[in-house]
């Protein structure tokens, strides 16, 4: 969880829920890797966009991002498929819960895929008390 800013009680309570519903799981990729809940202290009023996403990570403008729709991101642990392993099987309601969380407590959640081959990924909404929040992960994609 990002502790690093002085966040209001209804902050710290989004991010302790998505911190929960995170807990144990690694997102998957060529290296699976934990999941973490964020909040950015950004004004609202606009949406958030691929260069706002940018200035909040104190990235280059030039760096590169691409966006994706946030079912379609978690389509690779959700729902169930007869494929999944055992692990995977008990996880996917965990995932399932995960994306409901963040489409039920932001709005205009989208998933901003930041970097080539090291692949910082930012699911991210705006919350209802201002502000930013989400998960991110790190993806491997060579």
């Amino acid at each position: 969880m990002d502790s690093s800013q002085n966040l209001s009680a209804e902050q710290t309570a989004l991010l302790q829920k998505f911190s929960q519903l995170s807990e144990g799981l690694l997102f998957p990729s060529e290296a699976d890797n934990p999941i973490e809940a964020f909040f950015w202290d950004l004004d609202a009023t606009d949406p958030i966009n691929a260069d706002r996403v940018l200035e909040a990570l104190g990235k280059p403008k030039d760096t590169p991002i691409e966006t994706e729709d946030l079912i379609e991101f978690f389509r690779v642990v959700t729902p169930a498929q007869d494929y999944f392993d055992e692990q995977q099987q008990a996880e996917a309601p965990r995932f399932q819960a995960l994306m409901e969380a963040l489409l039920e407590n932001l709005e205009d959640v989208t998933v901003f895929r930041v970097g080539e081959i090291q692949i910082q990924a930012y699911a991210v909404g705006s919350t209802r008390f201002g502000g930013f929040a989400g998960i991110r992960t790190l993806l491997i994609e060579t």
